[in-house]
């Protein structure tokens, strides 16, 4: 059995197969204007590639966010209609969580992924257990709130490296490792066979912020 790992949740995406022995093939998307239509022809160049065949896929594992709105829908969206066709478990893994999983190096974490303009996802563990859940914060804030830090914190996630820059002078703030700082279908997968399935009709993205249309609707 495989695990199929999928990650559309930012600007860089991917897909992954996770097969016996964590052996794992993966496939980098750079193009979420075309997510819809890259996908399942990635997913089928992977299992060309690797000699596998559909029918071995036995869970889907996708990442639930947060992130981008349509990339997000896209992905699970995508998921299900897999998971549908073949009769297999549906996995959603939180994003924040599977950036958490490639830095098990650090104790104190900070993850950050962006958002928009100025804005990130963000949210901190000590050691696997997260303080909280994910908020969004702009640039500002959580500057002012990594000044604050008197404790070593390992800032990790794909806004995490443009943040560090600003924050040398501060001594208990490092970066994470390279790996840690991108989205990993992989570690989407991995995360995916830990339990078991939340079921196909189950799942939903998490939203830090409204909706487009719940926005509309609030003002």
């Amino acid at each position: 059995m495989i695990t199929l790992g999928m990650d559309t949740s930012e600007a860089l995406g991917g897909v992954a197969l996770l097969g016996p022995d964590d052996l794992c093939a993966k496939r980098t998307l750079d193009e979420p204007m075309r997510y819809a239509e890259l996908l399942l022809y990635a997913v089928d160049e992977l299992l060309r590639e690797t000699g596998r065949t559909v029918d071995e896929i036995g869970v889907v594992s996708v990442n639930l966010g947060p992130g981008s709105f349509t990339g997000l829908r896209i992905g699970l969206a995508t998921a299900k209609g897999i998971c549908q066709a073949l009769g297999i478990p549906l996995a959603g893994v939180d994003g924040s969580a599977m950036y958490r999983s490639l830095a098990q190096d650090a104790n104190r974490v900070c993850v950050i992924v962006r958002s928009r303009r100025d804005l990130h996802y963000v949210r901190w563990f000590n050691g696997s257990r997260p303080k909280g859940p994910t908020r969004i914060l702009s640039e500002q804030e959580l500057e002012e709130m990594l000044k604050a830090e008197r404790r070593e914190l390992t800032l990790i996630g794909s806004g995490a490296a443009s943040l560090y820059e600003r924050m040398r002078q501060h001594g208990p703030v490092s970066l994470g490792r390279p790996e840690a700082l991108h989205p990993s279908a992989a570690a989407v997968a991995r995360l995916g066979t830990r339990g078991p399935g939340d079921g196909v009709y189950r799942l939903a993205p998490i939203y830090v912020e409204s909706t487009p249309v719940e926005a509309s609707r609030e003002r």
